[in-house]
């Protein structure tokens, strides 16, 4: 009976040490997303989460011996939210940029992202070229009607303005109406519009801009961030990535290093 207490004092020492760890994130990945940037993470049909970036963090925290938890955040406060710890990683539109400017450690670039042109398969635009005396549409604040302010497309345009909208769905419905007659955007988001959708279209050679995405970790989660860059490193390797991103976009948008 005198080794009982001994005993428990050990017992009781591990079970502190382990809920440490879980609490540092080192076996449990909250991922923080956001759950409007389709097709990378958002509600299917049917209200489940679906996306490249779920199927992609799903996997690597598989290889990593990791559960990995989703949590939406405001993808605008997405520095506060991983400093604040309530997430401890990022997926999504996360850029070079967005983590120089904060204090946080992130993957090997893994993704790349464009903004493209898109329209009507038998248009007879062929290049931003032929955009002249043309309609053009963009998503409000998104990235591709910040990077059409860069180039001199808008000033060809009819009236030289751009027509903004307020959603994708609405966007698309004036491109197939005619009420415009091309749309800047994500190529994720146009390469699976594309393969949801029966009416055809077709992406204009031009590159309006590109990015490039990490995964972002808290500074002190090394271990948590060497993990899945292990994991997104074997992926790479046996084709995991290029699946997933074929499956999503119908081409191999990432990265390779």
């Amino acid at each position: 009976m005198k080794h009982i207490k001994p005993i428990c004092a050990v017992l009781a020492t591990i079970s502190f040490v382990l809920s440490l760890t879980a609490c540092s994130g080192q076996d449990v990945i909250i991922a923080g997303i956001d759950q409007n940037q389709v097709p990378l993470s958002f509600n299917d049909s049917s209200g489940n989460l679906s996306g490249f970036e779920i199927d992609l963090a799903t996997e690597a925290a598989k290889r990593a011996g990791l559960t990995v938890t989703f949590k939406h955040i405001n993808w605008n406060n997405k520095a506060k939210e991983i400093q604040a710890g309530n997430v401890n990683s990022l997926w999504g539109k996360l850029t070079l940029n967005d983590t120089e400017k904060s204090d946080m450690l992130f993957t090997n670039e893994y993704f790349l992202n464009k903004q493209i042109i898109l329209v009507l398969k038998d248009s007879i635009i062929k290049s931003s070229g032929d955009l002249q005396n043309k309609s053009l549409g963009a998503l409000t604040g998104s990235q591709a009607a910040s990077s059409l302010k860069d180039s001199d497309i808008t000033a060809k345009l009819n009236g030289g303005q751009i027509t903004f909208f307020d959603d994708y769905d609405t966007q698309f419905l004036a491109l197939d109406s005619g009420q415009i007659d091309a749309v800047a955007m994500d190529q994720t988001m146009a390469n699976y519009y594309i393969n949801e959708h029966t009416i055809k279209y077709k992406v204009l050679p031009n590159v309006l801009s590109q990015e490039k995405f990490v995964i972002g970790f808290r500074r002190n989660d090394s271990k948590l961030r060497n993990l899945i860059q292990n994991s997104l490193d074997s992926m790479a390797a046996d084709g995991s990535t290029e699946r997933l991103s074929t499956k999503w976009f119908n081409e191999n948008l990432t990265i390779n290093k």
